[in-house]
């Protein structure tokens, strides 16, 4: 695995000429799942998982179409298994946090991955793509809790801006993250 500054590098690099790309699709992301609260379920948990493949593509492939992919990879032909992805995954992670709040925490880093599973394993069942996710955060979980944990002063200057900041922030904490799934990937696969 690689060290958390290689992976804020990977997306540093992937989103250079991109940042207003990036930031108007987490702003239409962050408007469309706000319209769309009550759907949650059907728009913008299976947008969120198009969101974060779509900066995964930017980075893998230099695809800067970030909102167009979003929404091709949520509403494609395998729609339905995303949705029930995305929706099983939410009610395991209820369920844990209902058992506690820390094993519901440690159970979302392990379930983390599902988002990227279920786009590149459609045929995978949602099940078995949420158990892989598990699988391949064995022993890596602290890993992508630091990777979050070190963009904590970047989220601290965005409430200096009344919230704008984020719109630069969130695409490249989840591009990072995508770096860092690609990263996990390569290594499960090698196993």
């Amino acid at each position: 695995m690689k060290t958390i500054s290689d992976y804020k590098k990977q997306a540093c690099n992937a989103l250079k000429g991109n940042w207003f790309a990036a930031a108007v699709s987490t702003l239409a992301w962050t408007l469309v799942g706000s319209v769309t609260a009550p759907l949650a379920i059907f728009i913008a948990n299976p947008l969120e998982l198009g969101f974060d493949n779509s900066l995964r593509k930017n980075l893998t492939e230099g695809d800067a179409d970030i909102l167009p992919n979003a929404f091709k990879i949520t509403f494609s032909r395998n729609y339905f298994h995303i949705m029930c992805g995305t929706l099983l995954t939410i009610i395991y992670l209820i369920l844990w946090t209902l058992l506690l709040v820390i094993p519901g925490i440690i159970m979302a880093f392990a379930y983390s991955m599902t988002n990227f599973i279920l786009v590149d394993e459609p045929e995978l069942p949602v099940t078995q793509a949420i158990t892989k996710s598990r699988q391949m955060m064995k022993g890596h979980k602290f890993d992508l809790f630091c990777l979050y944990l070190s963009f904590i002063g970047w989220f601290i200057l965005c409430i200096f801006t009344f919230g704008i900041g984020l719109f630069w922030l969130v695409p490249y904490a989840k591009t990072a993250v995508a770096a860092f799934y690609e990263d996990l990937k390569a290594e499960y696969s090698a196993q």
